[in-house]
Order: C-alpha cells, then structure tokens, then sequence
C-alpha cells in the first residue's frame, strides 16, 4: 500500500467495509502484477521519488535519541521502508492489507488484518505510515487506522507520516488537486484528527513532490543521460528489474544531502513528526 497517493480506486462511504477492503484488495493486487509494486505509475518518477522519501526517513530517523526497538511500518507495501527500518536495527513488523513484501528476516512480520499485528498493546518504539492514511477515504476507518497506531506504540514513542497536508483549502485548486481517490486533507485536518487521536505534533516539514515542488536534484536526473535514454526507448530489450535497477542507480547519485531548503517551491506534501501522549 507504499505511496497510495498516487493510486488507488475509487471506494464510497456508504459501501460495507468487507466491500470497500474487497474493492482495494483486487485494485493493489493488479497495480503489483503490472508494475511490480505500488506508487506512481511512471518508473522513471518512481525510481527517484521513493529513494528520495527513503533518504529524508533515514536522516529523521537516525536523529532520533533512541534508534533501535520494534517498529510499525504501516502500509509496508513491497517494503522498501521496512528494509530500511531493518538496516537500522528494529524489528519490524510491515501491515499491509493488499500487498506483501518478500521480506526474509527473523527481525520481520507481516501482518494482512489488524489482528495480526504483532506490537499491538504498547510494544512498539516508532511506526511509519508512507502516503498511506490520506488513501482511507472514510472517516471512520481512518480513526480507526489511528487508533490502532496508536495502540501499538508505547508512551511517548515516535510516528512519522509523509501524507498530502495541505496549508489551506485554497491549495486544492493550487495544485489542481481534484480526485475521487484519495482525500488531500488539510494540515489543519490532520492536527485536529491527530490530536483526538492521542498524538502530539512535534514538528511539519515539507517533503518534494515531483511535479509539484521538486528536489533540486530532480531535474538533473530527468535529465541525463540514462533517463533521457530510458524515456526515448520504452520498449529497449531489458528485464524491468534492470531498467528499474539503472533508475535507481542514477537517481542515487543527486538525491540532496540537505532537506527542506533544497525544495523547488511549496508542498502540499508533508513530513509529520508525532510522539504519543
């Protein structure tokens, strides 16, 4: 369920929630079989923007005073952000409804349903959640999807969400942001929301976003030679984990060593750093 901003199906409120889950479910199940993960659709933008959010998630995280324990990747999807939880020493257990990492660790669990989270009762020192809450589009299942966070972690642990927070209601014609798929809250949604959900907001820093407020390393990368190369022939005769491998490759080269100051612009995307009360 990894970046399910920039995809998702169209889910109703009045749906019962065995449908609105069933509904999902079929939707992630083909957007992996297809592309071999979730996120944007196009893998040049794909390839730099999920290393770019990995690189600013690290530097947050290894600031942090305590920088091992058990953690909660929310909406691990093919569990880019749960390796790195691991390469950092936590155990990780990855939730994800629709899609599971092929993750080989003893220090990873996967959990399908809330049930199967393993951290449940306070046992938890930090949880991610990847541009995966601003997806659950009804109210109710968005509190729940809070509290159920929340009952992971113990007092005073960290959460670290990267979602669509937008400054005010007015950035939704800004940034010409009008879809059925995902709910594009304000920031001010989100303090109210986190605060009744026993969070307290310890800091808002704005992430890039590709097309909107890119990193000053974007535009160098959409432009060289092995993108422009990519770009030109779509159809060159390489397997997509090799072609992916060569994005990635190149995008690690000029993903910024700074963050914040390097963004091109204002973000409708957010970086919120919460610890539970």
């Amino acid at each position: 369920m990894r970046q399910l901003v920039e995809n998702s199906n169209s889910l109703r409120p009045e749906l019962a929630a065995t449908e609105r889950m069933e509904q999902a479910r079929s939707f992630w199940k083909q957007q992996v079989h297809t592309r071999g993960r979730t996120g944007w659709a196009d893998p040049v933008v794909y390839a730099y923007d999920q290393l770019d959010r990995l690189e600013r998630i690290k530097k947050e995280i290894s600031s942090r005073p305590v920088k091992s324990g058990k953690a909660l990747d929310f909406g691990c999807g093919p569990g880019d952000f749960s390796k790195l939880l691991l390469s950092l020493g936590f155990s990780v257990c990855g939730y994800d409804p629709f899609v599971r990492p092929e993750i080989r660790s003893r220090a990873f669990s996967y959990a399908k349903s809330y049930d199967e989270i393993n951290c449940r009762g306070h046992k938890a020192d930090l949880a991610l959640s990847i541009t995966t809450l601003d997806h659950i589009l009804y109210d109710g299942d968005l509190r729940l999807a809070l509290q159920m966070i929340r009952d992971c972690l113990r007092q005073g642990a960290d959460f670290y969400m990267i979602e669509y927070a937008l400054d005010s209601e007015d950035d939704r014609e800004k940034f010409r942001m009008k879809s059925g798929h995902q709910s594009f809250h304000s920031l001010a949604y989100w303090n109210v929301l986190l605060t009744q959900s026993s969070f307290r907001v310890l800091s808002v820093n704005p992430v890039s976003h590709p097309f909107i407020s890119p990193s000053s390393g974007y535009l160098p990368y959409v432009r060289s030679s092995v993108v422009r190369l990519v770009k030109r022939y779509p159809g060159l005769r390489v397997t997509r984990m090799s072609r992916d491998r060569l994005l990635r490759w190149q995008a690690s080269r000029l993903i910024p060593k700074s963050t914040g100051a390097e963004l091109n612009g204002g973000s409708p995307l957010k970086l919120i750093h919460c610890s539970t009360v």
